[in-house]
């Protein structure tokens, strides 16, 4: 990761990886030794290197990956410290074999830290996320973390989503439907919580050698968009969104054709994902946002005319429970018994 990062800026992984210390804090003071003049001058070119928070992020999270190795004193020294004979004892995590298998096939290679510093919780959360919830549920490899990925971003959480973004790539998930997922996002989450992610997904795509930008996915212009919105609107709502313009106060109709076309003009009618996808993605991102049952309601109509039905919604809502927790899932579960009931009433009748 560094080689990659001292690539790209055209520098040394040597200089990176002083650029990281001295960025630590002010009373750090990196202390490197050599024999060589070449080496020297090399050191001290990280004075005159600035890092980025993107970069900062990125070199911790590829070291919170990496669990150290061997004791820190060697063992005739040992005996004199009873508290450091307490820190090299490594606790023992008993993951299951499925859990295990599953999160190798996502995650190779990777081990988290934690396993070292919090092991029961890493116990307690592994053998439940990686093996129960995973027997419980339908959706593909693919599709199950495309749609974790949508709710990290609607939760913020963007450590955890590079890590979801590895996972996604190694198990086919195309950089063109990473970022159309992203693109997705804006007009529910807003810009500003997207931006640290299309930031994150250009430096994680740049460094599996993938060239930016990728190829374009818009499929309206400024003449087109109001009106194929629309139309993609009233396909998945129905006559409901004729009555929301209707009934909407003149001085609130603007909003309804921003509705129109920008959310659904511009973002829905993109290609790279198709539209029963768009729909579960969104149907995550609300969910994972809470406080918004309203929108989460009309998504599960709107995923139902699509052919998302009540299993697929719940088996996305089962595999949203470890990063979103209890009260939002119940509340999505809650949203999904209502829309699924009376659609089912509506046909019977």
């Amino acid at each position: 990761m560094l080689r990659r990062m001292a690539e790209r800026k055209k520098t040394t992984p040597a200089r990176i990886a002083l650029a990281w210390l001295l960025a630590q804090k002010p009373w750090i003071v990196p202390i490197p030794g050599t024999r060589k003049l070449e080496r020297l001058e090399e050191n001290l070119g990280a004075a005159d290197l600035q890092l980025t928070p993107e970069d900062l992020r990125e070199i911790e999270s590829a070291a919170s990956r990496i669990t150290a190795q061997g004791a820190r004193y060697p063992n005739t020294f040992r005996s004199w410290s009873v508290a450091e004979e307490s820190a090299e004892r490594t606790p023992i995590v008993a993951i299951s074999e499925e859990a295990r298998r599953n999160h190798d096939a996502q995650f190779p290679d990777q081990t988290s830290t934690l396993t070292r510093t919090d092991p029961e919780l890493i116990e307690i959360f592994d053998n439940w996320a990686f093996d129960e919830v995973l027997r419980d549920g339908t959706l593909d490899a693919r599709t199950r973390l495309m749609v974790q990925m949508a709710a990290l971003i609607a939760c913020q959480a963007v450590n955890e989503y590079r890590v979801i973004l590895g996972g996604a790539l190694n198990v086919g998930v195309t950089p063109i439907e990473v970022k159309e997922i992203l693109y997705q996002s804006v007009p529910y989450v807003g810009m500003a919580k997207s931006f640290d992610f299309l930031h994150v997904t250009n430096e994680v795509l740049q460094s599996r050698g993938i060239e930016l930008p990728l190829e374009g996915q818009s499929t309206t212009n400024a003449d087109t968009r109001f009106e194929k919105g629309l139309g993609l609107q009233r396909r998945l709502f129905g006559d409901r969104i004729d009555q929301m313009y209707t009934h909407s106060p003149k001085d609130m109709l603007h909003i309804q054709k921003y509705l129109s076309a920008n959310c659904f003009g511009d973002y829905y009618t993109r290609t790279g994902l198709d539209l029963k996808m768009r729909e579960l993605l969104t149907f995550a991102m609300i969910a994972s946002l809470g406080g918004c049952e309203p929108q989460l309601g009309g998504h599960v109509a709107a995923n139902l005319s699509v052919g998302n039905d009540r299993q697929a919604l719940l088996s996305a809502v089962t595999q949203l429970l470890p990063l979103i927790g209890y009260p939002r899932t119940l509340n999505a579960i809650r949203i999904i018994d209502e829309g699924t009931s009376a659609r089912s009433e509506g046909s019977s009748q």
